[in-house]
């Protein structure tokens, strides 16, 4: 495969079409990433202060729940036209991110990818997944995991879930990528154009 080697569209959230911060569940905010809130009980906005070296800009996931029922998710569906050539063999998936506080409830992120057998079915918070827990801290830390993308796989989607939270718990994640091969490289930078 030659040119870009990040399946992840728009990973750095660089591209914001829509505006910088928003309130409303199941609807887009960054380019490509479509957010869920249990109830409408949270926002999404552009970070641009508080990143990983060398990063210019995150998506930021804060709760505004006043019980500890929230729940969010955060995702991008790969299409069929960018996923055929890695069907059935192995991807890492890796990204930063930080808790917002260190409330038990703010601090394990699931990593879910989902596969779809037909190419005009929706794979994003649809049907079951495979998944990784992670505890986050304060700090910016490195996370990656590996993935055998199925055989029969016709869409497939990398999606970040928490629950359980309260108001202001939430985490921010910055320079998400999906791979070819079992070894998470340097993050590819990309121009806006």
């Amino acid at each position: 495969r030659s040119g870009r080697k990040n399946f992840i569209i728009n990973g750095g959230f660089d591209v914001w079409q829509r505006g910088t911060s928003f309130t409303a569940s199941g609807g887009y905010s960054a380019d490509r990433w479509k957010a869920q809130f249990g109830g409408n009980q949270g926002t999404v906005a552009q970070e641009t202060t508080s990143l990983p070296a060398g990063s210019r800009y995150g998506l930021k996931m804060t709760a505004t729940a006043t019980d500890a029922v929230g729940w969010s998710q955060m995702g991008q569906q790969i299409e069929y036209k960018n996923l055929y050539h890695a069907v059935g063999q192995t991807v890492t998936v890796s990204f930063y991110a930080k808790a917002h506080n260190s409330n038990s409830g703010s601090t394990s992120l699931i990593l879910r990818t989902r596969t779809h057998t037909t190419e005009d079915g929706a794979a994003i918070f649809a049907g079951t997944g495979v998944t990784n827990s992670f505890t986050l801290t304060t700090n910016w830390v490195k996370y990656t995991t590996t993935r055998t993308i199925p055989s029969d796989s016709k869409a497939w989607s990398v999606e970040f879930v928490m629950g359980g939270f309260v108001s202001g718990d939430g985490y921010t994640i910055a320079d998400v990528q999906l791979e070819l091969g079992s070894v998470a490289t340097d993050f590819e930078h990309r121009s806006y154009g």
